[in-house]
């Protein structure tokens, strides 16, 4: 989707064990390009307590002619501290034309 206000209306759960952590669910995607459904799952681990690592692979299907789109990535957070933190993650997307998305993020969690 490009541009416009969009808006994802979801439904996740989640689960942690140990240093572990798994979640995701699904949502209605709404926009000005189309509604679509949109899956996704994330599995992380923290290798120390100011960096959690992980993996996430997210599914979507639009609900009139658009294409499937798969996307998967590795990221990390850099826990700053209590409520700074930094957010990256790269990776691959495949629908008609693949290619490499990113991101860069902050969070402040207050």
């Amino acid at each position: 989707m490009d541009g416009g206000f969009q808006a994802l209306l979801p439904l996740w759960v989640q689960w942690e064990v140990g240093q572990w952590t798994t979640y995701g669910g699904s949502g209605l995607r709404l926009g000005p390009d189309g509604e679509a459904l949109v899956f996704g799952w994330l599995l992380q681990r923290d290798l120390s307590a100011k960096v959690p690592l992980g993996a996430e692979a997210y599914v979507t299907l639009p609900l009139h002619d658009d294409e499937v789109q798969v996307q998967l990535n590795l990221g990390a957070i850099v826990n700053v501290s209590e409520r700074h933190h930094v957010l990256l993650s790269a990776g691959p997307s495949f629908s008609g034309d693949a290619r490499e998305q990113a991101y860069l993020a902050y969070q402040l969690t207050i």
